[in-house]
Order: C-alpha cells, then structure tokens, then sequence
C-alpha cells in the first residue's frame, strides 16, 4: 500500500518538496497513514484527504484529513 496527501480542492497531489502535482507518480508516499496524518498537522494542511493505494486489490480508500 501506498499513502498520499490529495487536496480535495485541486486534486493535485503533495510532493517531496512540499509541492503540489496533479501526477500521483510524482506524490510523495508516505509510510502510513499516521505518518501522513501528523504532517498534515505539523504543516496546517487544509481540505486535503488521504489517499491510500490498495496494491493488491487495485483500487483505492480515500479519506477526509483536514
């Protein structure tokens, strides 16, 4: 499983350097969910959501984080 920051508004994906890319090949994948949780905390993250990419299963979970 992967895990990655969405901003709900512009659907782009967060970076390594803290930007912003609408390619999920170029989102930073954190190690889980509390991981990607605490940054959002940390970096006053807003209208974002979790995403987490089911490898197996081939689909996806996404949840509201801020």
């Amino acid at each position: 499983m992967r895990y990655f920051i969405q901003s709900s508004d512009t659907g782009c994906y967060l970076t390594a350097t803290g930007k912003w890319t609408l390619d999920q090949d170029q989102a930073y994948p954190f190690s889980n969910w509390r991981e990607a949780h605490q940054f959002c905390r940390v970096h006053n993250v807003r209208n974002g959501e979790y995403v987490v990419e089911l490898d197996k299963l081939g689909g996806e979970l996404r949840m509201e984080c801020c």
